[in-house]
This record gives C-alpha cells, structure tokens and sequence, in this order.
C-alpha cells in the first residue's frame, strides 16, 4: 500500500503524514526533501523559491513524473521492507502513475484555505517575499496538476481546527485503510 499525501503549501500534508506513517507503522518518504537536496546538489540556497524553481526545471526536462521518479527507489525500498510507505508531497497524476507501477495507491488530500495556510507559512518562516510569492508558490504547484491530484483524491483531510481535529480526521483514514482501504483506488481511479 502507498499512501501518497498531497495538499498545497501550508496545508499540513506534512503533520498529516507523519501521524499516517505513525500509526499504519509505515516509513515516510518526502518529496520535498529529494528536491532539496537537489537544490543543495546545484549549488544553490535551499529556500522556498529555489526549491520551487528546482521542482519546475527538473519536471520540464524530464516530465511532469521528474520528482516520483527521484524518490522511486526509496518507495520501492519501503514497499520490500514493510509493504506500505507514506509519500509526503505528491504534487500531479503523472507522480501518482509512477507509484501506480509498485502497489495500489490511496490518495489522501489535506485542505487549509489560503488565509490559514498563509498564516502558518508566515509562523513557519517560509511565506517567501510576502503573500505575493506565496500565491505565484500556489500558482507553480497548480501547473504541477495539484488541484487534479487533490480533487480525485480518495479522502479529504480539511485542516482548519488544529492538531486534534486533524488527528481525529488521520484516525479515521488509518481505521478505513486498515480495513481495506475500499475507497483508495489512486486518486479516484
């Protein structure tokens, strides 16, 4: 089983796979980190913008699966050791495609409203330039096929309330995958 965790920036697909990963005793990969350390790789600033232009330059030379298919060794490492993994980050149908190849998939999509996500950016020290960079941010990850990804999701995580109500709302998905997972088809199909 992969759960593949996705959500825009500041939506806490971060926190929400941790507490999956924790729970189904599952290992987490992240995305996010194989882009950084790419970024690192090139010589760069490891910062939001750079990540984000990374992210954009490695899927325009290699396609829109560039970053699943960073990480694919270390999910399929997963899948041999424990048979489940949590992916942190999914960011476009062709990533989920790439997982596809190695286990059924369950999509889990974590929702915050922008004005919730921008406030957690700005405590977190990551909003960028202001609320300008953290729209062309959101802009950058729609191009990526985000908004497709999150609306076949197969469970729909909304993180408004705090850590309990997500917590409460992550038991919930645990209590179905561990039951089955009937709704996970890999984001809708």
């Amino acid at each position: 089983m992969i759960v593949a965790v996705t959500g825009m920036p500041g939506s806490g697909k971060s926190v929400a796979s941790r507490m999956l990963a924790e729970r189904l005793g599952c290992p987490i990969v992240v995305m996010g980190d194989a882009v950084r350390r790419e970024t690192a790789r090139r010589g760069l600033e490891v910062n939001a913008l750079n990540v984000e232009r990374v992210a954009a330059e490695l899927r325009r030379q290699y396609g829109m699966a560039a970053v699943a298919i960073l990480v694919e060794p270390d999910v399929r490492r997963a899948l041999r050791e424990r048979g489940c993994v949590v992916v942190d980050g999914v960011r476009g149908p062709a990533e989920i495609e790439v997982f596809k190849r190695h286990g059924r998939v369950c999509v889990v999509a974590v929702h915050a409203s922008p004005a919730t996500r921008y406030s957690r950016m700005l405590k977190r020290g990551r909003a960028g330039e202001g609320f300008e960079a953290f729209r062309k941010r959101d802009e950058a990850n729609l191009s990526f096929g985000i908004g497709e990804v999150i609306a076949l999701a197969d469970y729909m995580l909304v993180n408004e309330w705090g850590l309990e109500e997500l917590s409460k709302q992550v038991d919930w998905v645990v209590g179905d995958v561990n039951a089955g997972g009937a709704r996970c088809g890999g984001g809708g199909g």
